[in-house]
């Protein structure tokens, strides 16, 4: 951000300047998004200042609302911004783009593919137009388009890091465990000290089974290298500190679901209570704290009523996913974690059972973990249905360790053990 503060030295009315280095901070920024290490509240104070003075300066400076949105990065509260982004430099693949992600947030998938696919029209020869719209794609299950865009995109392209990553992105989306380990250590390989290419190798490590490694890749990264490590109660303490930032994270390595299986679901609840009032403000999203885990240690916790309205607002979430896809496959778990809650075991076993026969490795969390350690499931366990499915999900996983030349997991490494939770290798 050096020249950009020089130029803003210079000529302290160039807007551009004040527009571009608000992206730039929130680029350095520690979001799980993002690709540094700069403190969240602190790059988007002042890019926050630097966004409003662009506008200020310039009111029909496209950058200026882009930059305004990018303090939200893609959440929903970013979508009026990047729109008017789009309006007034409709030039601008990345505004689009943003758009798009910004849209798929609030489940407007639709209109989402529109400015996806109007970013790729604008700049064909950037891989992560065509990275995103492949994606949304396969999200709404239209795999032959995906797969099409995908495919123009290689014959086109002379990048061979640019190709790698959409390769990558695919089998991702996919739930292509081994493709998305092995074109992740190619990118690794390349540029090892990239913050995204160590936390993607680490990611398709730790969707094998090999947490070990992953966990050392994460060395720097508390709370990553805690759950990797299988330390929960290093990952409680990281957790709590990190306040109402938590919930940028709930999600990554199946943090709380493992909070709550490991005994720590009060973190969860003190999370959610001094959350309350900025989920009330719009500052938090709800979405990200109405989880199964967040409802399960409330309920946990004896707190019957606030378990049932997020579960009924996780419910009402689930719903507008699309039917198709992997937007579909996740509606599908997600409903069987929610028969689980309400008490409708049948129906959350008949749910699984197709699942694991349907799409197993998405099924499996990372970092792997047997549904009988998931903490939804564990009035299951005696039922041989969840057995069965069970059983399916490691011999996919299996599957793809055999294609990357490690070792099979045997049943007793699968199952773990009530402390360590993980597949153990």
């Amino acid at each position: 951000d050096r020249l950009l503060r020089e130029a803003i030295e210079l000529d302290p009315r160039y807007a551009p300047a004040y527009a571009e280095l608000a992206q730039v901070l929130m680029l350095r920024s520690d979001h799980p998004t993002s690709y540094g290490r700069l403190p969240i509240d602190e790059a988007r104070a002042e890019a926050r200042m630097l966004a409003r003075k662009a506008i200020e300066l310039d009111p029909n400076l496209g950058d200026a609302y882009a930059a305004m949105g990018f303090i939200y990065l893609q959440d929903k509260r970013s979508e009026p911004f990047y729109r008017k982004a789009a309006e007034l430099t409709p030039q601008r693949a990345d505004y689009h783009r943003w758009l798009a992600t910004s849209l798929g947030q609030r489940s407007a998938f639709a209109e989402s593919l529109v400015e996806y696919r109007r970013a790729k029209e604008i700049d064909p020869l950037w891989y992560i137009n065509n990275e995103h719209y492949a994606g949304a794609l396969i999200f709404v299950g239209q795999y032959e388009e995906a797969r099409r865009v995908a495919r123009r995109f290689l014959q086109l392209s002379t990048d061979e890091r640019a190709k790698l990553l959409l390769l990558r992105g695919m089998a991702n989306s996919e739930g292509r465990s081994f493709d998305n380990y092995r074109y992740s250590k190619l990118l690794f390989d390349r540029l090892p000290d990239e913050r995204n290419n160590r936390f993607n190798y680490a990611s398709g490590l730790a969707g094998l089974g090999e947490h070990r490694q992953a966990a050392a890749l994460m060395s720097h990264e508390a709370l990553s290298k805690a759950l990797l490590s299988g330390d929960w109660a290093a990952a409680a303490r990281e957790a709590a500190a990190m306040g109402r930032h938590y919930w940028d994270r709930s999600r990554l390595w199946n943090s709380a679901d493992l909070l709550v299986r490991s005994g720590h679901g009060d973190v969860l609840v003190r999370l959610y209570d001094q959350s309350r009032s900025l989920i009330q403000a719009g500052e938090v999203d709800i979405d990200l704290v109405a989880l199964p885990a967040t409802v399960l240690a409330l309920r946990n916790a004896g707190r019957a009523q606030d378990a049932r309205e997020l579960l009924a607002q996780f419910a009402r979430t689930n719903r507008k996913l699309p039917d198709r896809g992997l937007g579909g496959t996740i509606k599908r778990t997600n409903l069987a974690q929610i028969a689980a809650l309400s008490g409708r075991n049948d129906e959350a076993l008949n749910r699984l059972e197709q699942l694991s026969r349907d799409a197993p490795l998405i099924l499996i969390p990372v970092p792997t973990m047997s549904l009988f350690n998931s903490p939804f499931y564990q009035g299951l366990r005696a039922d041989p249905r969840l057995l069965e499915a069970d059983e399916r999900l490691r011999s996919a996983l299996n599957s793809e360790r055999q294609k990357a030349g490690l070792a099979p997991i045997s049943r007793e490494a699968w199952i773990s053990d009530p402390k360590t939770l993980l597949t153990k290798n």
